[in-house]
């Protein structure tokens, strides 16, 4: 772990992302294993509710696990503002999850009838996970480039 006063002001950018996909995937598996383990103990006779722990679970542990991934990546990396980049991947997750879930109705008619089911199926899947890894790439840009700092003016 580094103790020291960071020497690397600028950069990050794959402890970032590295750091939240190794941790984001491993909680979110652990996450909706305890789900479905959920599901089994206590809803022995559930349908279509029985998706809900799991799925909670699972969106949970990857937003729980990207935010804290980054800022330890950042950390060990030996970063500056590893702190404030975890509050801005905090903040834009539960966007983008907004984001894609309006506009998943409108892609999916548009590609289904340019590609077919399956491969739009797919598509979509790469996509989503494609915006999710770079999300901390997003973070720690906008971190850098003191965007949203506020001016002394």
């Amino acid at each position: 772990m580094s103790i020291h006063r960071s020497r690397n002001r600028q950069g990050g950018y794959l402890a970032a992302t590295l750091g939240g996909a190794v941790v984001a995937i491993a909680l979110a598996t652990f996450n909706t294993y305890l789900g479905i383990i959920y599901v089994s103990k206590f809803m022995p006779n559930a349908e279509l509710e029985g998706i809900l722990p799991p799925l909670y679970g699972g969106v949970a542990g990857y937003w729980g696990g990207v935010v804290l991934g980054c800022w330890l990546g950042l950390r060990l990396g030996g970063y500056s503002n590893g702190r404030r980049t975890a509050i801005y991947l905090a903040w834009l997750f539960p966007l983008t999850i907004l984001l894609l879930w309006f506009s998943t109705g409108f892609l999916t008619g548009k590609i289904v009838r340019v590609v077919g089911d399956q491969l739009a199926i797919n598509l979509l899947r790469s996509l989503y996970i494609a915006v999710l890894i770079a999300l901390p790439l997003l973070a720690r840009f906008l971190v850098n480039r003191n965007i949203f700092k506020k001016s002394k003016d």
